[in-house]
């Protein structure tokens, strides 16, 4: 626990009730405290402390983006598409000896549209080394 944080939570007899919930809910969770814990209150009383419930994480849920059952679907939906073009790629570079030199340039060819597949790129791109590469023959 860092030095500001002792002093604030040590410090009981100042600040407000939700200045101390707050510095609570800053300082149990990494503590491992369950969410639910007994306090004593200024009378002397036990009682039953929800940290889930506290000023700071209340205000964090409120922020926290609310997904729709289709947008959850369209999220996952989007991930296997990328998980397999991924795979596909994979399983592509290892059956052709020269991917790593010429990807960059199937890529941009994929993404203009002047190639149609991997396989079209991937050609495409060796003839554009080659023809890069290859001193011109002036006569």
């Amino acid at each position: 626990m860092d030095s500001a944080s002792w002093e604030c939570a040590s410090n009981t007899s100042e600040g407000t009730v939700e200045q101390k919930l707050e510095t609570l809910s800053r300082l149990l969770p990494s503590y491992n405290v369950p969410a639910r814990l007994a306090i004593q209150d200024g009378n002397g009383q036990w009682q039953l402390l929800d940290t889930s419930k506290l000023p700071q994480q209340q205000s964090q849920q409120q922020h926290a983006p609310q997904f729709q059952p289709q947008d959850i679907e369209a999220i996952v939906e989007q991930k296997l598409e990328q998980r397999t073009m991924v795979s596909e790629i994979e399983k592509f570079a290892q059956s052709h000896p020269h991917y790593e030199v010429v990807r960059s340039q199937m890529a941009g060819l994929l993404q203009s549209g002047m190639a149609d597949n991997l396989d079209d790129a991937y050609d495409k791109a060796i003839v554009l080394i080659l023809l890069s590469t290859t001193p011109n023959n002036k006569g």
